[in-house]
């Protein structure tokens, strides 16, 4: 054979010593720049502690004295006593344990009945009556001294024997088959005449289906009174009554409560937190005991009282959270977390909690000086004196005092543009009659906002020379604003401090490990006396190490406690958050907005039972029988005592697919002077996302404007994001309680204002309300 024949086989030989050495220098390269963690073994986990106060603490009896306490308050809804009532409770037992106690407060948009009257031949009923949740973002409102109508009983004959419904007022005994073709379907009572629409049952509130009730609310702000109302309703079908009804949504302040029982030395890095919400979430705004929620704060209670034993030789901190406005689209858990930020950036929370808290004292010290010059009773009322006051001023002082004055003017035209608008509706209802007084009051309506508009753009010297004794006092009403502004920079001012203390608190912690109870009673104990525990990160979450890690815990503490044959754990790997979803019956765990931020979050839950009814409004009999999740309390105590004590190592989970979101911009009306863009900031609007399908349970945030017509959420983290598909919109309510200002999504507004296809990634996005 000839040397040359050889050439290809040496060649090939080289190539691959030196492909050899290339791997074998990035190996080299990659150990030496990501040096390995050597392995330790796992240290037995000593369960040497007497869990004896932990067993008694979650005892059935105990858990349900608890909740008895809790449900004796009353109706937990944003803005009632029994809310209040709760707080108080919890603030007693947090400092009662031993706890250092931090508050957050913060405000939630929430609906509530501001007028619920049922009159029959002029007198009052005493029947309770509730509104069903608004339809969108109009709760329900009736005319002007109400409505009258005759009680009809909704049956198929009923319906087909009736000729007219306008005089009616529909009666749906859910007692009774349902009429199919109307079912609970509020837009096919609406579109027969009916005036309004009452739900009950003849046994009881406690016989209603509440699941059923979803039904009731529709994803157009249709203003169509819905009730449910007690059984004795039905003794008056066939009389007339009189209905008078308005709710409203309103900024109701709320509070969360975060207790820290410390290991001792005070300086671990490790913490466990067990969270719940001592609000609840309801099929009825007004009516809110929710016994599904109450249970998860009993057992948060009990678990903090099992602990009482075993403060001295903690291992890891505890914290106890409770928090407030969750029945909102979980709004008091997601603004506590929009201070402490996702898991190892707390310190850039940190700068911008302290960049707003700079930006809040400015605005103080500007007041400060503006009220100072308001204290001469010359200064807005005398031309001389307020301008010399305004030339002593400095210029942040003059620009801040001048777009004010712009405002609360400006104000004047948006109220008297109204009064133009139903002056015009008058005339036009019979535009040839000139001398009808529906047309002097139009001519005058029309002066005076033209007036009004031009004196709108003067400024104050000018202004104060020109204006018209019409009994205007511009220097109350700028008292009044300018304490407006005050009372919200000094609130944002606390409420920033609170949330650099939370900051500060949970940014300290390596590993903070959340604890949720969302256990769930049956009316019947468990067939062969086993039960089904499994637990939850919330739906779209990657559970992967750190589930299984705590899946290992539960089973751990199942086996410690020798209640494995009386209980089975499921866990369905990666996709565990899905699974479990399907059970809960559209209930979000509390640990989801935890999970969202990659904290290793977990609600504990019993997928074998139904949690149809939790937004049952009313106090639920199953929940009595807390035998039938005895084992699973007792594994969940067990599983808190534990980790307290030490076990296990739980991670950070991976960045989920439902990732968090910012809102942030202004709110105008359009039509206001003669501004070719609108520029009149709507303080006071309500903003939310619309969503396909009409829930019981608000799962987009609700809130409304501040003083100054802007809005900022900094960091939310509820599922199914408001971008694209579900735009924010709008809403601002006149005087008679109906949406009198809505967004325009339709194609003309949209190419000239967009708030469709918007990231809504913290990039301002400012919305324009119709008229």
């Amino acid at each position: 054979m000839k040397p040359s024949a050889n050439r290809p086989v040496l060649r090939q030989i080289v190539w691959t010593l030196i492909f050899l050495a290339a791997a074998a220098a990035v190996v080299v390269s990659f150990l030496a720049i990501f040096d390995p963690t050597p392995y330790e073994a796992p240290v037995p986990f000593a369960r040497d502690y007497d869990r004896g106060a932990m067993q008694a603490a979650l005892a059935p009896a105990a858990v349900r004295e608890t909740l008895g306490a809790i449900e004796a308050l009353g109706s937990r809804a944003p803005g009632q006593p029994g809310l209040e009532a709760t707080r108080d409770l919890l603030a007693r037992r947090y400092r009662g344990g031993g706890l250092e106690c931090l508050e957050h407060e913060l405000d939630v948009a929430y609906p509530l009945a501001e007028t619920l009257r049922l009159e029959a031949d002029g007198t009052a009923l005493a029947i309770g009556i509730w509104p069903a949740p608004p339809n969108f973002v109009q709760p329900g409102v009736t005319p002007p001294g109400g409505l009258a109508g005759e009680l009809m009983l909704v049956t198929e004959a009923n319906v087909r024997d009736a000729t007219a419904f306008t005089n009616k007022i529909a009666v749906v005994d859910l007692a009774r088959p349902l009429f199919k073709e109307l079912a609970l379907n509020p837009a096919q009572y609406c579109d027969l005449g009916f005036q309004a629409m009452i739900v009950t049952h003849a046994g009881g509130l406690g016989q209603i289906p509440w699941s059923q009730l979803h039904s009731l609310r529709l994803t157009m702000p249709l203003n169509y009174v819905r009730l449910v109302a007690a059984p004795e309703i039905l003794d008056y079908v066939g009389k007339p009554i009189r209905l008078e009804v308005r709710s409203a949504y309103r900024n109701e302040q709320v509070h969360n409560l975060l207790g820290v029982l410390r290991a001792p030395g005070g300086g671990a890095r490790r913490a466990v937190l067990i969270g719940a919400s001592y609000d609840a979430a309801s099929m009825l705004p007004d009516l809110a005991h929710g016994s599904a929620f109450a249970l998860q704060l009993a057992l948060q209670l009990r678990l903090l009282e099992g602990l009482q034993p075993h403060r001295d030789n903690l291992q890891r901190d505890i914290l106890f959270l409770a928090t407030s406005g969750d029945s909102m689209a979980h709004a008091g858990l997601d603004t506590l977390l929009a201070a402490a930020g996702m898991v190892g950036e707390s310190a850039g929370i940190r700068t911008r909690l302290e960049a707003e808290q700079r930006r809040h004292t400015t605005a103080v010290q500007t007041l400060d000086r503006i009220e100072a010059l308001l204290e001469d009773p010359r200064f807005a009322s005398e031309a001389a004196a307020s301008g010399a006051a305004l030339d002593a001023a400095d210029g942040a002082t003059r620009e801040f005092f001048a777009e004010q004055l712009r405002y609360v003017l400006r104000r004047r035209v948006f109220h008297a543009a109204e009064e133009l608008l139903q002056a015009q509706i008058q005339f036009e209802r019979h535009p040839d009659r000139l001398d009808a007084p529906e047309y002097h009051a139009f001519r005058a309506a029309k002066t005076r906002h033209d007036l009004l508009n031009n004196q709108a753009a003067l400024p104050l010297i000018r202004y104060l020379e020109r204006r018209d004794d019409d009994g205007f006092d511009l220097r109350q009403v700028l008292q009044e604003r300018f304490g407006e502004l005050r009372a919200f920079h000094e609130t944002s001012l606390r409420r920033t401090r609170q949330e650099l203390a939370i900051n500060a608190l949970l940014g300290r912690y390596d590993e903070l490990l959340v604890i949720s109870p969302a256990l769930f009673p049956s009316d019947k104990l468990p067939e062969g006396g086993r039960e089904t525990l499994s637990f939850s990160g919330g739906a779209g979450i990657l559970h992967g190490q750190t589930a299984l890690a705590f899946h290992r815990l539960l089973q751990d503490s199942a086996f410690a406690l020798g209640l494995q044959d009386r209980l089975a754990i499921s866990f369905s790997g990666i996709s565990q958050g899905w699974a479990i979803s399907a059970n809960l019956a559209g209930m979000v765990v509390y640990a989801q907005p935890w999970s969202t931020l990659s904290y290793p979050a977990f609600s504990v839950v019993n997928p074998q039972h139904t949690y149809t009814d939790y937004l049952a409004p009313v106090p639920l009999a199953t929940f009595t029988n807390l035998e039938s999740i005895a084992v699973s309390m007792q594994v969940l105590g067990e599983a808190v005592l534990s980790t307290a004590h030490g076990y296990g190592s739980f991670p950070r989970l991976v960045r989920s697919f439902s990732n968090c979101y910012a809102l942030r911009g202004a709110v105008y009306a359009s039509g206001v002077g003669n501004a070719v863009v609108p520029n009149y900031p709507m303080a006071g609007a309500l903003l939310t996302a619309k969503e396909p399908t009409a829930y019981a349970y608000q799962r987009k945030p609700v809130f409304f404007t501040d003083p100054y017509g802007c809005y900022e959420k900094a960091q939310l983290t509820m599922p199914g994001r408001g971008s694209n598909w579900l735009p924010l919109e709008g809403a601002y309510f006149g005087a008679d309680g109906l949406i009198s200002y809505f967004k325009d999504s339709g194609m003309a507004a949209q190419n000239i204002y967009k708030s469709r296809e918007m990231a809504y990634d913290g990039m301002p996005v400012n919305l324009i309300l119709y008229r």
